[in-house]
C-alpha cells in the first residue's frame, strides 16, 4: 500500500485486495483473543493506517471497509477465519466503534453507511438479515442522541450540528418506509426504535433552530 501511495499509483482492485488481506491477517493473528482485545487491536491498526491514508478516499476506501467488516462480522461459512469473526464480533456497532476510534469522523461514517445501505446489496438478504444495516444505523443515531455519553457534542463539531440533524431526520423517514415494507422478525422492534429516535432528533432540530 505504501508503495502505491508514494507512487500515486491507484488500482482500485489492488487497493481493496490489500485492505482485505490486512484485515484478515490481523484478525487471524489474534486467534483466540477475546472480542474486546480484537476490537482494540483492529481499531489501533485502522488508526495507524487512517493517519497515513485517510486524506485519500482512493487509499482508504471507507465504503469498502464498512461493507466488508459488517458482512464478515455476522457471516459464518465454516472457515476458521469466518468463525473467528462470527464468534467475536457479534455486537451491533463494532465496526462503528472501530472507525470512530480510528479517527473517522461521525459525519463521514454516517454518510458512508447511508451509501452502503442505499446500495441495497443482496448480501444482507442472502444471509437472512435484511435489517442488519438498519440496526447499525440505529446504533449510530442512538450514540448521537445519548447525552449520558456526550452525544452530539462529543461526536460532531458544533458548526455541523444543524446540517447533520437535518440529514438524520430525513434518513429516519426513509428507514421507516423501508421497514414497513420488510417482513422480518426484527422489523417491528426497529420501527419502534426509529420512531423514538425520530422524536428525539426532531426535538434536537427544533432546539438548534
Amino acid at each position: 500500500m505504501a508503495i502505491l501511495h508514494c507512487a500515486n499509483h491507484y488500482d482500485a482492485a489492488l487497493v481493496t485486495n490489500i485492505w482485505q488481506n490486512v484485515i484478515n491477517a490481523k484478525v487471524k493473528k489474534l486467534g483466540n483473543a477475546d472480542a474486546e482485545k480484537k476490537l482494540a487491536t483492529l481499531a489501533s491498526k485502522m488508526k495507524t493506517l487512517e493517519r497515513t491514508y485517510a486524506q485519500s478516499e482512493q487509499f482508504f476506501p471507507l465504503k469498502f471497509l464498512v461493507k466488508t467488516l459488517e458482512t464478515d462480522g455476522f457471516r459464518s461459512d465454516g472457515t476458521d477465519l469466518q468463525l473467528i469473526y462470527f464468534n467475536c464480533f457479534k455486537l451491533t456497532g463494532w465496526v462503528v466503534s472501530i472507525m470512530l476510534t480510528a479517527g473517522v469522523s461521525f459525519q463521514r461514517l454516517f454518510a458512508t453507511s447511508l451509501v452502503v445501505y442505499g446500495a441495497k446489496d443482496d448480501v444482507w438478504q442472502a444471509e437472512g438479515k435484511p435489517n442488519h444495516l438498519l440496526k447499525v444505523l440505529a446504533h449510530m443515531l442512538n450514540r448521537l442522541v445519548d447525552s449520558s455519553s456526550g452525544g452530539m457534542a462529543a461526536l460532531v463539531p458544533t458548526a455541523d450540528h444543524r446540517t447533520l440533524i437535518g440529514q438524520c431526520v430525513e434518513a429516519v423517514g426513509i428507514y421507516l418506509t423501508d421497514l414497513f415494507c420488510t417482513v422480518h422478525a426484527t422489523s417491528a422492534g426497529l420501527i419502534a426504535e426509529f420512531r423514538t429516535l425520530q422524536g428525539k432528533l426532531e426535538l434536537v432540530c427544533r432546539i438548534k433552530i
